[in-house]
């Protein structure tokens, strides 16, 4: 990108980068605020934690709790899906999973992918905390949720040794 192309505030911003550096510009952020971090946010959080108090209240009545975790999971499937651009409903993907309909719509199939990897995860992230995290685990979530999508280019499970241009970056849906 060109200086030229920066907003004339931006470019005021501008700072030459140390040695060897010292042929590019950066910008320098503003130092944080001195005075103390607003807890706003915590009221926000009591109330999902009441709210989580009563699910695990009614959970703890049924005789199977999977149906509640299900159900939250797979709302969670849908609504992360939807930030990456694969648009479906709860209602469909419910459908998918009990008609095993393999002829449903490929963000459908995705969604219940992905949904099917999170049932999966959830106990071993339980069970084993952060030390979940690991690249095979990404390598295999991206192939268990990629592995019905027609217009991947590239192999599910697989880092991309290529450059994403803009126009497929924007029609991309799940990638690693």
């Amino acid at each position: 990108m060109k200086r030229s192309d920066l907003s004339h505030t931006i470019r005021e911003t501008l700072k030459r980068l140390p040695p060897p550096y010292d042929s590019h510009y950066g910008i320098v952020p503003p130092p944080p605020p001195g005075e103390e971090v607003s807890v706003a946010g915590a009221k926000a959080l009591d109330a999902a934690q009441a709210a989580f108090g009563k699910v695990d209240a009614i959970a703890a009545q049924m005789k199977d709790p999977y149906i509640v975790s299900r159900v939250l999971a797979r709302r969670e499937a849908v609504s992360s899906s939807s930030i990456e651009g694969t648009q479906s409903t709860l209602y469909e993907l419910l459908s998918v999973e009990e008609t095993g309909d393999d002829r449903a719509r490929v963000e459908a199939r995705q969604v219940r992918n992905y949904a099917v990897a999170l049932d999966g995860f959830i106990p071993l992230a339980a069970k084993d905390g952060y030390g979940v995290f690991t690249m095979d685990l990404i390598k295999d979530l991206h192939r268990a949720v990629m592995k019905d999508d027609p217009d991947y280019k590239d192999v599910p499970g697989d880092f991309r040794r290529r450059v994403v241009g803009s126009a497929e970056a924007r029609t991309s849906r799940i990638r690693v």
